[in-house]
Order: structure tokens, then C-alpha cells, then sequence
């Protein structure tokens, strides 16, 4: 018997967004239904020549086993992967465009190297002064 899922969740490790990343899962429905991968910059590894095998691997792999159609990339606020937040972005609302832009390059990737059919999903996770995490669409 095979074991699927709608989708696969990638994410950046850093430790700070994991819980909130969780239950951000948990209210979509996307926690324990798909796949999740994590490493520094979520979507970054797909724009670097040296690490763009591997992360395509681990889409295809999910394809394979799974039969995963989505990919959900969460994107995060002041990631140390891109070189964090201050000296790099005017605002949050810069930061979250650059963001944004990043996850187009990747659906546009994901797109040719597996078809259209392939529904890629960006989303921003920001923190309050309180700490409390929050993800959402990035549209």
C-alpha cells in the first residue's frame, strides 16, 4: 500500500519559526499531509548552481514516493540565509517583496523542470514583539 500526500512544505531551520511554521500546518490541514524539508533560505537553495540538484531531488522524491502536486514554500523574516533583515531592506514591506520575488523564481523553476501542473505557493512568516509567529499568503 502506497502512502501519499497533497504536498511538500519547504521551510528555512531556522529554530525561531519552527513552532509557529507547525501550527501554521496544522490550521491548513498541511500537517500530515506533506512532506516537510528544511534548510537555510527555504526557497535560496534553488538559486544557488552548487545546491540546486539536491533540493530538485528532494522535490522529485516527493513526486515519486508520495505523489505530492504542491509545493509550499514559507519564506521568513530577517533570514540569516539571505543575509537577514537589517542593512538589506528599507521595511518589512520591501523584505516581504523581495520574498515574494524569490518565490516566483522558484515557481517558475519548479514549472519547467515539472510541469505546469505543479501548484507552487509562497507564503511570509513575520514575528510580533510578543514573539508569536505568524505565516501567511504571499500574493
Amino acid at each position: 500500500m502506497g502512502h501519499t500526500c497533497r504536498a511538500i512544505t519547504l521551510s528555512c531551520m531556522d529554530f525561531r519559526f519552527v513552532e509557529g511554521l507547525f501550527a501554521f500546518m496544522k490550521q491548513t490541514g498541511l500537517l500530515g499531509e506533506s512532506d516537510l524539508v528544511a534548510w537555510a533560505g527555504a526557497g535560496k537553495p534553488f538559486l544557488d548552481t552548487k545546491e540546486f540538484e539536491f533540493v530538485k531531488g528532494q522535490i522529485a522524491k516527493s513526486r515519486e514516493l508520495h505523489q505530492s502536486v504542491e509545493v509550499h514554500i514559507v519564506q521568513h523574516h530577517d533570514c540569516g540565509g539571505y543575509g537577514g533583515f537589517d542593512g538589506h531592506f528599507a521595511d518589512k514591506n520591501a523584505e516581504r517583496a523581495f520574498h515574494k520575488g524569490e518565490v516566483d523564481k522558484v515557481r517558475n523553476i519548479l514549472q519547467k523542470e515539472f510541469g505546469p501542473e505543479v501548484k507552487v505557493i509562497g507564503y511570509f512568516s513575520d514575528m510580533d514583539d510578543a514573539g508569536n509567529v505568524h505565516v501567511s499568503a504571499m500574493e
